[in-house]
């Protein structure tokens, strides 16, 4: 009995120490352990990091060569005439003016920075474009030492692939239909625009707010992310939708896909949000 208190103050302190962490009242300050899936998923996420780490440097040495082929100026209904029966092509769906002028570039595109609206502009003023209203049609392949950026309701159509650092789709609708290589990833904003890939997709990052996109990649290495749930994407399913028993994961969130992982906010990092919101350019700037 002499030995009691000793022993009640050890109990104590082991309460302090082990016990409680788990029962702390707010969720998030309480001691997460990852599943043996989300330690695959982390580990992904770091070999992840270092191919885009070795992708930066390239990108940083790499040889300026910018190609701008002839371009012209068509009307909307011209332009679905002459373009919208190709394989996978949905210009026709997405010109709501048939008189608003498509920039037309002939051949293929190599630009040494970003596509955006800044740039459509300017070269729709070299044609003297009344209202140009940011429609563009590539007929060739898309290369861009840069991003290819949706910042103001972008209507772009590459027969061919492109190739960009980045690639940000948002109120306007984009469609590649060939194959897309993006160094960095993806990332798709708001329930107005699309973004439509009829090729292979190469980016180690599929970034989704309510955006129609695609949420899968053709490279083995990939993350997606749908508003800070982080897609369950296996390699194969095992009969009709079967996963691995693992508390980690649970069935769809929002409809976007199939499964997530339960505790997709306690692997992001707190700057991944902004006013308590998922922010794909907060993830692309930690990137």
């Amino acid at each position: 009995m002499k030995y009691l208190p000793v022993y009640l103050f050890v109990g104590f302190i082991t309460l302090i120490l082990i016990v409680l962490p788990f029962i702390a009242r707010d969720e998030s300050q309480k001691i997460y352990l990852p599943g043996a899936l989300e330690k695959k998923l982390l580990q992904k996420a770091e070999r992840i990091h270092k191919k885009i780490q070795a992708a930066l440097q390239t990108l940083k040495t790499r040889a300026a060569a910018e190609h701008i082929p002839p371009k012209t100026l068509i009307s909307a209904q011209e332009a679905i005439a002459r373009y919208g029966d190709r394989p996978g092509s949905q210009i026709a769906d997405n010109y709501d003016d048939d008189s608003a002028p498509v920039l037309i570039y002939h051949g293929d595109l190599t630009l040494n920075g970003d596509l955006n609206s800044a740039w459509l502009q300017q070269q729709a003023a070299e044609l003297h474009a009344a209202a140009y209203r940011n429609h563009i049609i590539i007929d060739g392949n898309l290369t861009l030492q840069g991003a290819l950026l949706d910042d103001a309701a972008l209507n772009l159509s590459v027969s061919g692939n492109v190739q960009a650092d980045y690639l940000h789709s948002a109120d306007g609708h984009l469609e590649i239909l060939g194959d897309l290589d993006s160094a960095l990833g993806i990332s798709g904003a708001g329930n107005q625009g699309t973004l439509h890939i009829a090729g292979k997709i190469r980016a180690p990052y599929l970034l989704s707010q309510e955006h129609a996109m695609p949420r899968e990649a053709d490279n083995h290495d990939y993350i997606h992310i749908e508003s800070g749930d982080i897609g369950y994407h296996p390699a194969k399913f095992d009969g009709s939708q079967k996963i691995p028993l693992d508390d980690s994961i649970s069935g769809g969130n929002n409809g976007w896909f199939w499964h997530y992982y339960k505790h997709s906010a306690k692997m992001l990092r707190p700057e991944n949000y902004e006013r308590g919101k998922f922010s794909p350019a907060q993830f692309l700037a930690l990137v």
